[in-house]
């Protein structure tokens, strides 16, 4: 599977080119690359055109020490999922108190890009 990525902080704008290969359970590999706008523009163009953007704003932090991702969905609305990369398949993270989970979809093909992105 491959995924182009716009992002922006502020002012600047990054582009990325990400390979995801599904190793055994959810254990993925991943390769990613800095791209330019133009070749960002170029992949966006061969994109399926049944599939739309997945638009969310991300949040970045630390705990545990653990980068914590929490993806705010804008398009399609209403998700909000949590993050985290570990570092073998039968870990068990621990969670911000206060935080709470409705439930695991790490397994769970409906939140994976790919399917939110034919909502």
């Amino acid at each position: 599977m491959r995924r182009i990525r716009r992002s922006r902080r502020g002012d600047v704008e990054r582009y990325h080119y990400t390979e995801k290969r599904a190793l055994e359970g959810i254990v993925r590999e991943e390769r990613e690359r800095e791209i330019d706008a133009a070749e960002y523009e170029r992949l966006s163009a061969e994109a399926d055109p049944s599939r739309r953007p997945v638009r969310k704003t991300r949040h970045v932090f630390p705990y545990d020490g653990r980068t914590m991702e929490l993806d705010v969905f804008e398009v399609p609305p209403g998700i909000v999922l949590l993050e985290i990369e570990l570092d073998a398949a039968d870990e068990v993270p621990r969670l911000p108190p206060g935080l709470r989970v409705v439930r695991e979809v790490t397994e769970e093909d409906a939140y994976q890009n790919v399917t939110l992105a034919l909502r």
